[in-house]
């Protein structure tokens, strides 16, 4: 007895060193499943995880690596999520292991999916290394969203893309359910972050007004917070500010532009997306907009004075260079370079100079790939 008291003790010690005296115990899992909130959160990680094994039951390899991130995930990577939570939102422990569950169980099919690309297995991505921005426009579309990773931003990491994951969510004028509703958003709309607050334990986003001209608020459990964000990368800000400039919408492009001087829409199918999409330019002087779905999806701007977040029309090449570092490509004749946003984006800009090396157009274009 005294032999297991000592084994006891050292273990105890152990778990103390490791600072695991946070992890859930058995006892506490099951306190947490008595409350309603966390057992439904509990039954869709449940129905998301038999659903991620069965998308990779035939590919051992990525079953096997999916199989290995969830036991990490259970084992210390639940505790650590929720952990930040309470540190960082002020959750309350129930709330924070509600809310961490939740994360994990929307994020498994993009888990998934991840694995199933590395192990070699079916992929939807598609290079667009050889693409033109004015090619076809079945060549021009390319994937609605990226998987994010888990639906809260660093303080410090602000403006920040995100998705919004319900249909018809109120947009209000301050956060707390009890302010006015200014607009609202569907599921898969993009949204701008611009800094979250807590009410009442709560966790509320401010963003850009995707179809009006200031700010509206969102709660926190309607937003899904890009895993890409990185505004250390003058490219991706710069991404980022294309959107805030020129609208996210239609309605805000009209907000901050005025009435475009022609409008042209048109349905084509698109064989990446596998459906007809419907389509709708609006022409400025000197600006160009495309929206797919609704959807911003290409910007043009070849007035001098024009930008892109920092970048003019009417700099010089070599400035923008100094400016982003190297393109990602050159024409072989010197009068355009292009940038990819990130690695995984599907988003590009293209510079395009006259003979003197100046910019005399800049377009930003975000693709589709199904």
């Amino acid at each position: 007895m005294k032999k297991f008291g000592k084994f006891l003790l050292a273990g105890l010690l152990l778990l103390a060193c490791c600072n695991y005296a946070f992890a859930l115990s058995d006892n506490e899992y099951a306190q947490l499943m008595k409350n309603a909130a966390f057992a439904r959160a509990d039954k869709a990680l449940s129905k998301a995880w038999k659903e991620a094994q069965n998308k990779l039951a035939k590919n051992k390899t990525a079953l096997n690596n999916l199989r290995k991130d969830q036991r990490e995930w259970v084992r210390t990577g639940r505790d650590s999520d929720a952990e930040d939570f309470m540190d960082v939102e002020g959750y309350s422990k129930l709330k924070a292991y509600t809310v961490a569950t939740e994360e994990r169980a929307a994020y498994l099919p993009h888990l998934a999916q991840q694995y199933l690309e590395e192990a070699g297995g079916t992929s939807n991505k598609k290079s667009q290394a050889e693409s033109k921005p004015q090619a076809k426009k079945q060549e021009q579309v390319k994937t609605q969203a990226k998987a994010p990773s888990k639906s809260k931003a660093k303080a410090n990491n602000y403006p920040a893309l995100a998705l919004c994951t319900g249909n018809s969510v109120r947009l209000r004028d301050n956060p707390g359910t009890d302010s006015e509703i200014l607009a609202r958003a569907d599921r898969g709309d993009v949204l701008i972050l611009l800094k979250s607050q807590n009410v009442n334990g709560d966790l509320w986003y401010a963003a850009d007004n995707p179809v009006d001209q200031g700010t509206v608020w969102i709660s926190g459990q309607f937003v899904d917070v890009y895993s890409e964000n990185n505004n250390d990368n003058l490219v991706y800000k710069t991404a980022i500010s294309v959107r805030t400039d020129y609208g996210l919408k239609p309605e805000k492009a009209r907000a901050l532009h005025g009435e475009p001087n022609n409008v042209a829409s048109d349905k084509f199918f698109s064989d990446p997306a596998g459906k007809e999409m419907q389509e709708d330019t609006l022409e400025y002087e000197n600006l160009i907009l495309r929206y797919v779905d609704n959807r911003l999806r290409h910007v043009e701007v070849f007035g001098t004075g024009l930008a892109f977040g920092s970048l003019l029309v009417g700099q010089s090449g070599d400035d923008i260079i100094t400016a982003l570092g190297e393109p990602s490509s050159k024409a072989d004749d010197n009068l355009s370079f292009t940038y990819k946003v990130s690695s995984n984006s599907n988003e590009e800009f293209l510079f395009e100079l006259d003979e003197d090396g100046v910019i005399t157009r800049m377009t930003w274009d975000d693709y589709i790939d199904g």
